[in-house]
C-alpha cells in the first residue's frame, strides 16, 4: 500500500461488516519520518520492519508530510493460527496504548 509524499488518507471509521471479522496488519517496508498515522487521539510514526495492528473501528488516518513515497506491506487476515498467541505477546511486551499494539512479535515469528 503507497502513499505519495504530501498526499493523505482523510479521516474515516472501518465500520463496514469486513472489519468485524477481519484484522489489517500493516508492516512499514519503506518509509520517512513525515508519515504520522493517527488512531483516535494518538499519534505514532510506523518504522520500517515493524508490525502494526490497530483499532479500525476508531477514527483513524495517515498523513506524508515527508518528501518520498510511503509502502506498507498489509496484510488482511480473520486470525488463527498462532497469531493471536503472538498478538497477546507482543500485548504484554511492546506498546500497547489504547488504540495501538505493536506487534514485534509477528517480526520475530
Amino acid at each position: 500500500m503507497g502513499l505519495a509524499p504530501g498526499r493523505e488518507v482523510p479521516p474515516h471509521i472501518d465500520i463496514h461488516y469486513y472489519w468485524r471479522t477481519h484484522l489489517r496488519i500493516h508492516i512499514p517496508v519503506i518509509t520517512n519520518p513525515g508519515v504520522l498515522f493517527t488512531c483516535g487521539d494518538e499519534t505514532v510514526h510506523m518504522a520500517a520492519g515493524e508490525c502494526w495492528v490497530f483499532n479500525s473501528f476508531l477514527r483513524h488516518d495517515v498523513q506524508n508530510k515527508g518528501d518520498a513515497q510511503r509502502i506498507h506491506l498489509v496484510l488482511d487476515t480473520v486470525g488463527g493460527g498462532i497469531l493471536p498467541e503472538l498478538m497477546r505477546a507482543a500485548e504484554k511486551g511492546a506498546l500497547n496504548r489504547g488504540c495501538w499494539l505493536l506487534a514485534l512479535a509477528l517480526a520475530k515469528a
